[in-house]
C-alpha cells in the first residue's frame, strides 16, 4: 500500500481540522454575544416580545452566527488548501493513494461549507458562492444548479446553468473514483434537470437540452445541441 499523503491516521486528521473549526466558530460566536445581547434588547423595545420568544429570538441568532462561522471556516480551509495543495489530476485513483485522501478532504470541507452557506446565501447568489468554493465562472454566467466539484470546473461568459442540473466531476467506484476537469465555453446553456458528467468539454454556445445525461468524457462541438447520444447543429433547430 502506498504511503498516504495525510499518513496511516487521515482521517482522524480530518476529524481534527473539522473540530478546531467547531472550536473557533464557538469562540468566535462568544465574541459577538454582548452585540447580539444588546440586538436582542433593542429588539425587545421596539416590539413588545413574551420574554419566552426573546429568548427563543435570541438562540435563534446565536445558532445562526455559529452555523455562518462555520460555513465560512470551512470555505477559508478549502481554499487554503486548494492554494497550498492545488487539485489538477485527472484520471482513476484508487483508495490507497494520496489522491484519495486529498481528494475527500476537499470534497469533505467543500460539501459541509455548502450546505451551510446555502442557509445564508439566497438562490440569486448561487453563482457567487460557486465562485467563492473555487469555480472559475466567466462574467454574466449564471448557475442555478449544483458543482460537485465547484474547483475543477471552468465556465466562460453568459453560461446558463438551469434549475436542478448537476455539474459533476467525479464518480465514485468500488475501488476508488474517477476524476474529470468540466471546461465549458461562451454562451453555453444547460438545461434544467440535466446531468453533465465528468470530463466532458463543451464549446461555444453549446446546448444541452433538458433532463439529458452527458455521458463521461463527451465533447459537445461550438454551436452544438447535445441530445443524450446524439449531437446536432443548434441552427439546424431554428
Amino acid at each position: 500500500m502506498k504511503k498516504l499523503w495525510f499518513g496511516p491516521i487521515s482521517d482522524a486528521l480530518m476529524g481534527t481540522v473539522v473540530f478546531g473549526i467547531v472550536v473557533l466558530a464557538l469562540v468566535i460566536t462568544n465574541g459577538f454575544a454582548p452585540l447580539l445581547e444588546a440586538g436582542t434588547q433593542l429588539a425587545g423595545r421596539l416590539v413588545t416580545l413574551h420574554p419566552v420568544l426573546e429568548r427563543a429570538l435570541q438562540a435563534v441568532v446565536v445558532l445562526g452566527v455559529f452555523l455562518l462561522s462555520v460555513g465560512l471556516l470551512l470555505v477559508a480551509t478549502l481554499r487554503l488548501t486548494l492554494l497550498v495543495l492545488p487539485w489538477t489530476k485527472e484520471g482513476e485513483f484508487t483508495k490507497d493513494s494520496n489522491e484519495w485522501v486529498h481528494l475527500k478532504f476537499l470534497l469533505m470541507t467543500s460539501i459541509l461549507g455548502r450546505k451551510l452557506l446555502s442557509l445564508f446565501v439566497p438562490f440569486f447568489w448561487q453563482t457567487q458562492l460557486e465562485r467563492l468554493l473555487g469555480a472559475r465562472i466567466g462574467a454574466g454566467t449564471q448557475v442555478s444548479g449544483l458543482l460537485d466539484m465547484p474547483f475543477f470546473v471552468t465556465m466562460g461568459d453568459n453560461c446558463v446553468i438551469g434549475a436542478d442540473a448537476l455539474i459533476s466531476c467525479f464518480e465514485m467506484k468500488p475501488s476508488g473514483l474517477v476524476t474529470g476537469r468540466s471546461e465549458f465555453g461562451h454562451n453555453v446553456t444547460i438545461g434544467a434537470e440535466s446531468k453533465v458528467l465528468h470530463g466532458v468539454r463543451i464549446g461555444d454556445a453549446g446546448f444541452v437540452t433538458a433532463n439529458t445525461t452527458v455521458r463521461p468524457g463527451s465533447v459537445v462541438a461550438p454551436g452544438c445541441q447535445y441530445f443524450g447520444a446524439i449531437k446536432r447543429p443548434a441552427k439546424a433547430e431554428a
